[in-house]
């Protein structure tokens, strides 16, 4: 049902030159875009500087304006910021209830026109109290905004100022405070028992930042930059005089001064008074690329905020949030707010208000920082600005202002595993995401990602910039703090629970999913396989961490029977199958024909070929603490010799070679697909290759821009598979592709037993007999022999385990 949002608020641009904070316009924004079917209307004062209408209708929003007071031209006590106006000209004061009274008319007179869902204002005065007063004579919900001082000004109205406070609060749908301090003066206004009251319905919610493309490094930049409006409360007396002092130590450095208000004339003539004159740019106003060019440009971004003698302050500087998203070296007071999301020396660097020597010091540090120290910081920073990119908060704010109201889950974390390098994780998240959306078709999924712009193309869903085994403290805050919002987090697929590779891995898994669970009750385990332990104590840590879900689905039945017999109790514990047989391959799109052709891959290759799906085996050594890959490089770190080769793993590859070469002198056209891009499948697909007589004999697809969904449409087209790894054979099999399994763990056994293809899957330990080579040959000559029979008993199969995969997530996510 579609819903309508009435917005009001005393500062809002009436076109992108207009040079008034545009935040509440950006949230509208992307309120609407995350809610297309979201009717947003936005009610502000018109202002003679910004040559505002009556009314404008946007792309996203309609704008409504309302006139408080004759002559027109005397309307500005809002647009600018009220306490700034009233500053600059006592005068303004009279304005007030004028401003007060208009607004309370407009918004009723627009209320009952469009009887919204929702009166949801910004700043506390005086929208907040009309939006509650016109609220209760519409019988319409209000909700409200606290940006800083816009509360703390009630203080100042003995008795009847905080009653007002708290009456409005207790009474508001939900209290939003761009950040922490904002929250802390209005939680001043109340004892315990009353916030207790008001607590559940408080949420500390910054403005976001729209985040470019990519943050330009500007490692030769010599510009320290403000942006911001040049009023007292932004500090930049203070910025002016710290730099004076530092640019002894910094030459050829200048600092740019990016913005337009009432100081302007005192700031420029105090810059001439400190000898800055060459040093010191005044340009003015900037929006658009103009501002674009100055943040990219920079390499100190600085914000240098106080509170100013009568209360007037920041909440969470916009300006500070871009510096983050464009990766700079940011440099923040305190008082800002700053100290929300800055830790100093990690993402940025913080100084008191006011303290000159204190914010000279913190501009030398910044322009200091080289090499790789300064890399991690810019990282760190791009990290926490992606954190609060208008995608994410704006999806955080219609959570808070429109409150789920049914049991269908609106927003959902998904754990996956490793998109950046595995094809079979990646056809595993395919199938989870296939699944929250046939169950709850609008919720808003979210998972994690090291490439989320490529991943959000390929699964349509959001995504945390961060790796999935992530060991950054960042990451996981982050992470935490996304569960702790999310209705439920589905961590799974694959094979994660396990010791025989190494234990850390499961140590780290067990951590994270521990606290993940303290935050979020509603935590799932799907479709994991529980891969061969040994060790009593990883037993019992598994058992401890899938004891911890409220449900856990594994993908076989021996899965499901070890995690019982380790303590895990029947009831919590579901087998079934792979979530990746759901997807079905469609056609190769003329946009990925042509792209296969330009690596060999043309119609005559795809109508008629043989798909190997090979990985390396027998070449390092199980168990112990650390991965394989690690070991080996620690033993270089200390110098010793790497662990070498085995004699299994030379007869292996060597039975590999030889099976690619007959089946390539047999005149079978061959694709070699690695499944991992980081481990040594490349590298092995391209030594067999040579071994069948180069790209005549066999082709390679290692490129790593195929979508799951355009693997599936390849693999699909092909006439049989061997594969080595299990989703590999997943992939051929959902698409009714014949194949013959070699497995290395008891997964790869397990499934072809679930498909009825016990018989063609072959153990890889039989790969060291003689007879590998033409048994394997044999099976596929069978299978080839038998293909449409073959194919319309793996359609039937994989129809099935669609069915109960589905049947199961039901059963244990969605009733």
């Amino acid at each position: 049902m579609n819903r309508t949002l009435l917005v009001v608020a005393s500062t809002f641009p009436a076109g992108d030159t207009d040079p008034v904070p545009a935040f509440v316009r950006d949230q509208v924004v992307a309120m609407h875009q995350a809610d297309p079917s979201l009717e947003i209307h936005v009610l502000a004062p018109h202002d003679p500087r910004s040559a505002t209408r009556d009314r404008v209708v946007h792309e996203h929003y309609v704008e409504h304006r309302f006139h408080y007071f004759w002559p027109r031209s005397r309307e500005t006590l809002a647009g600018r910021g009220i306490l700034p106006a009233l500053r600059q000209n006592p005068l303004n004061y009279a304005l007030i209830p004028f401003l007060f009274l208009g607004e309370a008319a407009a918004l009723y007179r627009l209320t009952t026109r469009l009887r919204p869902d929702l009166i949801y204002a910004h700043w506390f005065t005086p929208q907040g109290i009309t939006a509650r007063l016109v609220g209760a004579a519409t019988r319409t919900p209000f909700a409200f905004t606290t940006h800083a001082s816009d509360v703390a000004v009630w203080r100042k109205l003995p008795v009847v100022g905080p009653w007002i406070v708290r009456s409005n609060a207790g009474r508001a749908r939900s209290v939003t405070a761009v950040s922490r301090r904002s929250m802390d003066r209005l939680r001043q206004f109340f004892g315990p028992e009353g916030w207790r009251k008001v607590a559940p319905r408080a949420e500390i919610i910054p403005m976001g930042v729209d985040t470019p493309p990519a943050a330009t490094p500007a490692d030769e930049s010599r510009t320290i930059l403000f942006v911001g409006r040049l009023a007292e409360k932004k500090g930049v007396h203070y910025l002016l005089d710290a730099f004076a002092l530092a640019a002894r130590d910094l030459p050829g450095w200048r600092l740019v001064v990016a913005g337009d208000g009432p100081l302007m004339g005192q700031l420029v003539a105090h810059a001439e008074a400190l000898g800055l004159d060459d040093a010191v740019e005044f340009p003015g106003y900037v929006t658009g690329e103009r501002k674009e060019r100055m943040l990219q440009e920079a390499a100190v971004h600085v914000v240098p905020s106080i509170i100013t003698d009568d209360g007037d302050a920041e909440g969470l500087p916009v300006s500070l949030l871009e510096g983050l998203a464009h990766g700079k070296l940011c440099v923040a007071t305190y008082e800002s707010g700053a100290d929300d999301i800055l830790v100093d020396g990690v993402n940025g660097f913080l100084v008191g208000e006011r303290d000159v020597d204190g914010l000279s010091a913190a501009l030398l540090r910044a322009t200091r920082v080289t090499g790789d120290e300064n890399r991690r910081i810019r990282a760190r920073a791009t990290a926490t600005a992606a954190e609060l990119s208008w995608a994410s908060v704006a999806d955080r704010y219609l959570s808070n202002l429109f409150p789920r109201e049914t049991t269908d889950m609106e927003r959902v974390l998904l754990v996956n595993s490793d998109l950046a390098k595995n094809r079979g994780d990646r056809a595993i998240a395919e199938g989870n995401v296939q699944l929250v959306r046939e169950s709850f078709p609008d919720a808003r999924i979210v998972g994690l990602s090291e490439n989320p712009e490529r991943d959000g193309r390929w699964y349509g869903i959001r995504f945390l910039p961060m790796d999935f085994q992530s060991l950054s403290p960042f990451d996981l805050v982050t992470l935490l703090r996304v569960a702790s919002r999310s209705d439920a987090v589905l961590w799974g697929g694959g094979e994660i629970l396990k010791d025989y590779t190494n234990k850390a891995a499961l140590w780290y898994w067990v951590i994270k999913m521990t606290l993940v669970s303290v935050v979020n009750r509603n935590l799932y385990g799907l479709y994991q396989g529980i891969g061969p332990t040994t060790s009593p104590l990883s037993k019992r840590l598994i058992a401890f961490v899938a004891g911890r879900t409220r449900g856990f689905i594994v993908r076989d039945d021996e899965s499901r029977q070890k995690l019982v017999s380790w303590g895990v109790p029947e009831e919590k514990v579901h087998a079934s199958s792979d979530p990746a047989v759901l997807p079905q391959p469609s056609a190769p799109s003329p946009e990925l024909a042509r792209r296969l052709a330009e690596d060999g891959l043309d119609e005559a290759f795809l109508s008629d070929f043989v798909c190997i799906g090979p990985r390396d085996w027998f070449h390092y050594r199980t168990g112990g603490w650390l991965p394989f890959k690690y070991r080996q490089r620690v033993r270089a770190l200390l110098g010793r010799p790497p662990l070498g080769e085995s004699e299994q793993h030379r007869s292996y590859r060597a039975a590999l070679g030889a099976l690619v070469r007959t089946l390539s002198e047999n005149g079978t056209k061959l694709l070699l697909v690695p499944m991992h891009m980081e481990e040594s499948d490349t590298e092995l697909c391209l030594e067999l290759q040579e071994m069948a007589g180069g790209p005549a004999g066999a082709k390679v697809l290692d490129s790593d821009t195929l979508s799951p969904a355009e693997l599936r449409s390849v693999v699909g087209r092909a006439r049989a598979m061997i594969g080595f790894r299990l989703h590999s054979n997943i992939i051929g099999v959902s698409a009714g592709v014949p194949s013959v399994n070699i497995y290395y763990v008891d997964k790869g056994r397990l499934f072809f037993e679930q498909i009825g293809q016990s018989a063609n899957s072959v153990a890889i330990e039989e790969s060291l007999k003689a007879d590998f080579v033409p048994r394997v040959i044999a099976m596929l000559g069978s299978l080839l022999a038998r293909r449409d029979e073959v194919s319309a008993e793996l359609q039937h199969a994989t129809d099935h385990l669609r069915d109960d995969v589905r049947a199961t997530f039901r059963a244990v996510v969605h009733d």
